[in-house]
């Protein structure tokens, strides 16, 4: 399979999906609070229904969202320990709200949604 030029196996396409499906959940965290990096993994792990995420899937996620523009990141001190705080950028929310508009276009991820949720 071919996207962006690149090739990809059917197992690393699942594993970009993925990725890209677990990136779009973490600007939706963020959208909603500022966190800092175990807040986050906290947070996800309390929910018996998510699948358990160490830090060393979390962090690079986290990185690589910054890195494109999509995270901000300040540094805060808490007690003697340096962390930092993430938060949604207008371009992170920009993507957040395109995923929203393409998942909102199929009738059939749109009707599946609403019937799991009942």
């Amino acid at each position: 399979m071919i996207i962006d030029g690149k090739i990809f196996s059917s197992k690393n396409f699942i594993n970009k999906l993925r990725k890209e499906k677990f990136s779009i959940f973490l600007l939706w965290m963020m959208s909603r609070k500022e966190q800092h990096g175990y807040e986050i993994i906290k947070t996800i792990n309390k929910d018996p229904c998510i699948p358990s995420f160490p830090a060393s899937r979390i962090y690079p996620l986290l990185h690589d969202l910054s890195q494109k523009g999509l995270l901000s990141q300040k540094k805060i001190m808490q007690g003697k320990r340096s962390r930092k705080i993430y938060a949604i950028t207008a371009k992170g929310r920009a993507v957040l709200e395109k995923a929203k508009e393409h998942l909102n276009k199929s009738p059939l991820v749109v009707a599946y949604m609403e019937d799991m949720l009942k």
